[in-house]
Parts: C-alpha cells; sequence; structure tokens
C-alpha cells in the first residue's frame, strides 16, 4: 500500500474533531494531512489495553483545546484509495491517560496515551450481596458498578459453569476486577474490556465469529509462525477485528478456525505502511497459548 493509500486519525467524538487522514492528489500538488502514528495493543486478557497516538506539528493552542485527560479517544486507520472503496475502521476506543510535548528537531511532538477501561478496572467497586452465593449474580454485579462508575458497558455475560455456592456473598467494596477474577477462575470463565465494553464468556468461547477468511488473496502477509507464546499472522489491517473472536485462516501452513488472543497495531499515514499482527490459538484447544500466570487463588468457596 503506498502512503497515498493508508489513512489515519485519532478522533474526539465529544467536540466532533478529527486530527490526521489520509495524503491526497489535489491536480499535481500533493494535499497532506498532519503526520500521525499510533501503536495499539488489544488483548483478551482482563488487563486494560493501551494505545499510544504521535502527532506532529499540532499548534499548542490546539492541542490544549482538543486533547484533555479523560476525555475518550477513537483511533480509526485503515486503507482510503481515491476513486475506490474506503476500508476503514475503529481501532481503538478509550479515555485519554496522559499528554506530552516535546520538540524533535524542527517538529513539535504530541504523545497521547489512551486506555481502555483502565480506570473502572483500578477503582471500580462492589458494595452489596450475592444470594445464595449465586456467582453469576456476582459478575453482574461487578459489570453494573463498571458501568454505574465508569460508563462501562455490559456485553456478554455468560459462565462456563453455574455454580451457586449456598452462602450469601457479601462484597464491602471488594474491587469489581477481583470479584470478576474470582468468579472466572472458579466456574472456567474469562474477562475482558475492550472498547469500552465487558464480556464475561466461557474460557473457549468466542464472543463473535467474525465471519472472515484470511487468505493471501484478502490479506494474509506470509505464513502463520510458530513463536515462544503462540501462532502468530501478520495481515493488512482489519477493521472491526477483536480479541476473542473467531477468525478462519487458509493458509499453506496452519489452516484453521482459531480464537483472536492478541491484536498489536504500528499505523502511519506517513511513514511505512500499517503493521497488523494477530496472535491466536486453536478453538478445540483448552489451553491459551500464553496464559498469563498471576498465581491468584479463588476465595470463592464452592
Amino acid at each position: 500500500m503506498t502512503a497515498f493509500n493508508r489513512y489515519l486519525s485519532i478522533r474526539i467524538p465529544e467536540l466532533g474533531i478529527e486530527v490526521g487522514g489520509a495524503q491526497r492528489y489535489q491536480g499535481r500538488k500533493v494535499v497532506r494531512p498532519l503526520k500521525i502514528t499510533a501503536t495499539c495493543s488489544l488483548s483478551a486478557e482482563s488487563t486494560p489495553n493501551d494505545a499510544q497516538v504521535t502527532i506532529y506539528n499540532l499548534s499548542e493552542q490546539s492541542a490544549k483545546k482538543i486533547f484533555q485527560n479523560d476525555k475518550t479517544a477513537e483511533i480509526w486507520a485503515g486503507y482510503s484509495p481515491e476513486g475506490d472503496e474506503e476500508n476503514i475502521g475503529l481501532m481503538f476506543l478509550g479515555k485519554i491517560k496522559n499528554i506530552t510535548s516535546s520538540v524533535q528537531g524542527v517538529d513539535r511532538v504530541w504523545v497521547i496515551d489512551i486506555g481502555d477501561g483502565a480506570q473502572a478496572y483500578k477503582g471500580a467497586s462492589v458494595v452489596d450481596k450475592s444470594d445464595k452465593g449465586d456467582l453469576e449474580k456476582s459478575a453482574k454485579l461487578a459489570a453494573d458498578a463498571m458501568k454505574n462508575q465508569y460508563g462501562i458497558e455490559t456485553g456478554t455475560i455468560k459462565l462456563g459453569k453455574k455454580i451457586t455456592t449456598g452462602k450469601t456473598i457479601t462484597y464491602n467494596g471488594d474491587y469489581s476486577r477481583d470479584v470478576l477474577d474470582d468468579v472466572c477462575l472458579s466456574t472456567d470463565s474469562k474477562w475482558n474490556i475492550t472498547h469500552g465494553i465487558l464480556n464475561v464468556t466461557p474460557k473457549n468461547e468466542v464472543v463473535k465469529d467474525t465471519g472472515l477468511v484470511l487468505t493471501p488473496q484478502t490479506g494474509l502477509i506470509g505464513y502463520p509462525k510458530i513463536t515462544d507464546d503462540g501462532v502468530e499472522i501478520e495481515t493488512i489491517v482489519i477493521p472491526n477485528v477483536r480479541p476473542d473472536m473467531a477468525i478462519t485462516v487458509q493458509a499453506r501452513y496452519g489452516s484453521g478456525t482459531y480464537q483472536i488472543n492478541q491484536i498489536d497495531m504500528q499505523l502511519s499515514n506517513s511513514d511505512g505502511d500499517h503493521k497488523f499482527t494477530m496472535r491466536y490459538k486453536n478453538m478445540d484447544d483448552k489451553k491459551t497459548i500464553s496464559p498469563t500466570q498471576t498465581g491468584r487463588q479463588s476465595n470463592v468457596n464452592c
């Protein structure tokens, strides 16, 4: 893809403002938007997702007006060839955590750090009780706390096992993340927040099937690679694909339908090409390729 195909922007929905875009020809003249790069990391694990956007030569007055801590920010990317159908989508959504600026040579550089669900992960707490020790209700109480306190929407709440301890569980300011960790550990489930939506699902079930079939003709670059922490593929940017979704890969080596564990993106509307990397596990495998070993034990007696 050439620089004139690649699109990248950061949007602040509350203000209706977009910074970035794609390079265009206007007659013989090249119209260039502000140079912008971004790195995004999305994981099926419960720890918050992070992104960082770098913007070159935005005026200080505009930067201070547009970018403020705790505002919702969206990263959009893809390909926008002139005269052809665009393939652009939402890559990352979260709250601005930090803004810094520096001078690098002749450039004024702004760096915007964005977290997806980070505030809810750190601060949401539960003050309530689960009658009869119903762990599904416990998960819903944690989800409600995240929504009421930090605006995290509730997606799917489905546990791998239905467990009721028979004894009321009382929560006195317990962190939602700890409640969810305990519930998931006891019920063979997992949870994560992606794009401001909390999902709790059985370990070996996906939130959604993307319906995509990746081949060299539809965006697969090279062959699947076995690494120390999983199977990895590189593709063109695929909008609207998230961790914990299913995707089908058809390649000379490593064909099948898989559960996406991790997506890493390096995006630019100016230098080099977009880089989109996915790691995944076999849908039939009961072990994750790269599990997080926290050593945590459930405090729920079952």
